[in-house]
């Protein structure tokens, strides 16, 4: 019997979904995340782990690699449901990055960041301070889940993350952000810091802090 494209491609497909079940059984999960993380493979060849935790006055949603994380904390909600764009809707909190160490802000205004043109609109630069400012409770709001979370951490990587994430916040001027290509953060001399080698990743248990 000639088999048909569409039989191909089904063939080819379940060939990936068992060679993605053999290769997940045979991989480890790597310490600084929980054993109980939802884990996933790409067709690049690599994986992620996904994982929430829930408290009394929000949230925390983690995405990870072996080689990085990001973790997202937010104010007064559930991380509940599908990981799709409505997940991180109108949510108020932080998104941290641990290779990119900074925090950025997210749900406190609708206001998206438009780079600095010159005369012949060639890109110049993003503007240097943020529209819009935080409060010092707002701030401390987003402190609390961080601390509510950090007292069920089950890894090493996920403490790390988490009082990194709260020594940020506990610098933060929220009436002096500056501006990145994703929104307001609290990073001074972005620029800077990546040339001279004073940034830090909590991830990857680097023991330098400033």
């Amino acid at each position: 019997m000639l088999e048909t494209p569409d039989m191909i491609k089904k063939i080819f497909t379940l060939f990936l979904l068992a060679l993605c079940a053999g290769i997940s059984g045979c991989t480890p999960t790597p310490s600084g995340i929980p054993r109980d993380a939802e884990r996933s493979w790409s067709l690049k060849g690599s994986f992620n782990w996904k994982w929430n935790q829930n408290v009394e006055r929000g949230c925390i949603a983690w995405v990870a690699k072996e080689s990085y994380a990001v973790v997202y904390v937010f104010v007064d909600e559930k991380c509940d449901g599908e990981r799709d764009w409505e997940f991180f809707q109108d949510k108020l909190g932080v998104d941290y990055t641990s290779f990119s160490d900074q925090l950025l802000f997210m749900g406190y205004s609708s206001w998206k960041p438009n780079s600095v043109k010159g005369e012949n609109g060639e890109y110049l630069d993003w503007p240097e301070y943020c529209p819009y400012s935080l409060s010092q409770s707002q701030i401390n709001a987003i402190r609390a889940v961080v601390t509510d979370v950090l007292g069920l951490a089950l890894t090493d990587g996920e403490r790390r993350m988490l009082h990194r994430v709260d020594k940020r916040l506990a610098k933060t001027d929220g009436s002096a952000l500056r501006v990145s290509y994703l929104g307001c953060v609290d990073v001074v001399n972005d620029r800077k810091r990546n040339e001279s080698g004073l940034k830090v990743d909590p991830w990857e248990n680097n023991s330098r802090s400033d």
